[in-house]
């Protein structure tokens, strides 16, 4: 999904109204096939880190949560530690969106 984000990104971040097709054919003219691949490698490490983070925060929110009887085992449970996974997960990840982004703007 990397050129279509790569498209979107540049469409977001660009200051006049410009076409999809236009901005395909400046990055294709400026990097080639290249360029739509820019920002590839922090958006792979950012959905690792996003993963990490929630499934290990989940897990340990929910326990902690119960285990200290602030909530009993039901769905006010796992929403707070959803909550607090979601918290965990975008903390982690911001960095590499952030260079993603900027690479993404680069492209072309």
């Amino acid at each position: 999904m990397n050129p279509a984000e790569v498209i979107k990104t540049k469409m977001q971040g660009s200051r006049s109204a410009t076409s999809v097709r236009q901005l395909f054919v400046e990055v294709w003219s400026h990097e080639g096939i290249f360029g739509f691949w820019a920002g590839i490698r922090p958006n792979v490490t950012r959905t690792f880190l996003v993963c990490a983070a929630e499934l290990g925060t989940y897990d340990q929110a929910k326990h902690s949560l119960i285990s200290h009887g602030l909530l009993t085992d039901g769905p006010l449970a796992h929403l707070s530690a959803s909550a607090i996974a979601g918290l965990a997960s975008a903390s982690t990840s911001t960095p590499a969106d952030v260079v993603k982004t900027r690479l993404m703007n680069q492209a072309g």
